[in-house]
Protein backbone atom coordinates (compact mmCIF):
# COMPACT_ATOMS: atom_id res chain seq x y z
CA UNK A 1 0.00 0.00 0.00
CA UNK A 2 1.14 3.29 0.65
CA UNK A 3 4.34 4.90 2.60
CA UNK A 4 3.58 6.26 6.41
CA UNK A 5 5.58 9.58 4.68
CA UNK A 6 2.61 10.12 2.50
CA UNK A 7 0.01 9.83 4.52
CA UNK A 8 -0.51 13.57 4.62
CA UNK A 9 -1.12 13.04 0.56
CA UNK A 10 -4.37 11.10 0.37
CA UNK A 11 -6.79 12.16 -1.58
CA UNK A 12 -10.28 9.89 -0.77
CA UNK A 13 -9.52 8.59 -3.96
CA UNK A 14 -6.28 6.86 -2.71
CA UNK A 15 -8.23 5.77 0.37
CA UNK A 16 -11.01 4.21 -1.76
CA UNK A 17 -8.79 2.37 -4.23
CA UNK A 18 -6.96 1.10 -0.98
CA UNK A 19 -9.94 0.27 0.62
CA UNK A 20 -10.97 -1.86 -2.52
CA UNK A 21 -7.48 -3.60 -2.37
CA UNK A 22 -7.83 -4.53 1.32
CA UNK A 23 -11.79 -5.69 0.74
CA UNK A 24 -10.92 -7.82 -2.46
CA UNK A 25 -14.41 -6.06 -3.76
CA UNK A 26 -15.33 -7.92 -6.89
CA UNK A 27 -18.91 -6.39 -8.22
CA UNK A 28 -19.05 -9.37 -10.46
CA UNK A 29 -18.31 -11.99 -7.47
CA UNK A 30 -21.43 -14.41 -6.88
CA UNK A 31 -20.52 -16.50 -4.44
CA UNK A 32 -18.95 -16.15 -0.62
CA UNK A 33 -17.71 -17.23 2.61
CA UNK A 34 -20.05 -16.85 4.67
CA UNK A 35 -17.41 -17.41 7.76
CA UNK A 36 -15.61 -14.45 6.71
CA UNK A 37 -16.38 -10.99 5.60
CA UNK A 38 -16.23 -11.17 2.02
CA UNK A 39 -20.36 -10.99 1.54
CA UNK A 40 -20.32 -7.55 3.73
CA UNK A 41 -17.86 -6.09 2.04
CA UNK A 42 -19.30 -7.05 -1.49
CA UNK A 43 -22.27 -5.40 0.02
CA UNK A 44 -20.19 -2.35 1.05
CA UNK A 45 -18.96 -1.94 -2.28
CA UNK A 46 -22.00 -2.16 -4.28
CA UNK A 47 -23.15 0.71 -2.37
CA UNK A 48 -19.69 2.69 -2.62
CA UNK A 49 -20.50 2.53 -6.66
CA UNK A 50 -23.33 3.94 -5.43
CA UNK A 51 -22.51 6.79 -3.48
CA UNK A 52 -19.92 7.45 -6.33
CA UNK A 53 -21.95 7.38 -8.76
CA UNK A 54 -25.50 8.83 -7.43
CA UNK A 55 -24.77 11.01 -5.19
CA UNK A 56 -20.76 12.61 -4.17
CA UNK A 57 -18.28 11.58 -6.96
CA UNK A 58 -15.89 13.24 -4.50
CA UNK A 59 -16.02 10.00 -2.54
CA UNK A 60 -15.86 11.47 0.97
CA UNK A 61 -19.39 10.24 1.63
CA UNK A 62 -17.99 6.74 0.29
CA UNK A 63 -14.62 6.98 2.39
CA UNK A 64 -16.59 7.64 5.67
CA UNK A 65 -19.09 5.44 4.80
CA UNK A 66 -16.28 2.63 3.54
CA UNK A 67 -14.69 3.33 7.49
CA UNK A 68 -17.54 2.86 9.32
CA UNK A 69 -17.79 -0.88 7.78
CA UNK A 70 -14.32 -1.43 8.47
CA UNK A 71 -14.70 -0.43 12.07
CA UNK A 72 -17.61 -2.36 12.26
CA UNK A 73 -15.39 -5.69 11.01
CA UNK A 74 -12.63 -5.26 13.04
CA UNK A 75 -14.46 -4.84 16.37
CA UNK A 76 -16.27 -8.12 15.81
CA UNK A 77 -12.72 -9.71 14.89
CA UNK A 78 -11.36 -12.00 17.23
CA UNK A 79 -7.75 -13.07 16.66
CA UNK A 80 -5.37 -15.03 18.98
CA UNK A 81 -2.31 -13.24 20.55
CA UNK A 82 0.12 -16.28 19.67
CA UNK A 83 -1.00 -16.04 16.27
CA UNK A 84 -0.43 -12.33 16.15
CA UNK A 85 3.29 -12.74 18.06
CA UNK A 86 3.82 -15.83 15.53
CA UNK A 87 2.86 -13.92 12.08
CA UNK A 88 3.51 -9.96 13.12
CA UNK A 89 3.18 -8.81 9.27
CA UNK A 90 -0.62 -10.50 9.11
CA UNK A 91 -1.61 -7.06 10.65
CA UNK A 92 -0.05 -5.00 8.52
CA UNK A 93 -3.35 -5.23 6.09
CA UNK A 94 -5.46 -4.01 8.63
CA UNK A 95 -2.66 -1.38 10.15
CA UNK A 96 -2.68 0.48 6.57
CA UNK A 97 -6.52 0.00 6.89
CA UNK A 98 -6.50 2.00 10.32
CA UNK A 99 -4.41 4.59 8.78
CA UNK A 100 -5.59 5.60 5.71
CA UNK A 101 -9.17 5.39 7.91
CA UNK A 102 -7.56 7.82 10.21
CA UNK A 103 -5.52 10.30 7.74
CA UNK A 104 -5.70 13.86 8.16
CA UNK A 105 -8.43 13.62 5.05
CA UNK A 106 -10.37 11.41 6.42
CA UNK A 107 -10.83 12.83 10.36
CA UNK A 108 -11.31 16.57 8.20
CA UNK A 109 -14.28 15.08 6.15
CA UNK A 110 -15.75 13.93 9.44
CA UNK A 111 -15.60 16.84 11.26
CA UNK A 112 -17.16 19.25 8.18
CA UNK A 113 -19.51 16.33 7.76
CA UNK A 114 -20.58 16.50 11.56
CA UNK A 115 -20.60 20.19 11.58
CA UNK A 116 -22.50 20.77 8.78
CA UNK A 117 -25.34 18.34 10.83
CA UNK A 118 -25.02 19.94 13.78
CA UNK A 119 -25.71 23.41 12.12
CA UNK A 120 -28.64 21.54 9.91
CA UNK A 121 -30.21 20.22 13.36
CA UNK A 122 -29.46 23.92 15.45
CA UNK A 123 -31.11 25.74 12.82
CA UNK A 124 -34.23 23.81 13.38
CA UNK A 125 -34.39 25.19 16.60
Amino acid sequence: MQDVNHQNDLTMVDILAHWFEFSGYDKDQKSFNLLSSEYEYNRAGKRIEVLLRDYDPTGTLAVIYAKSIFKKNMQSTRMHLWDILENPESLCEFQWAYRDFHSPAVLDAEKQYADMMYGLNSSQI
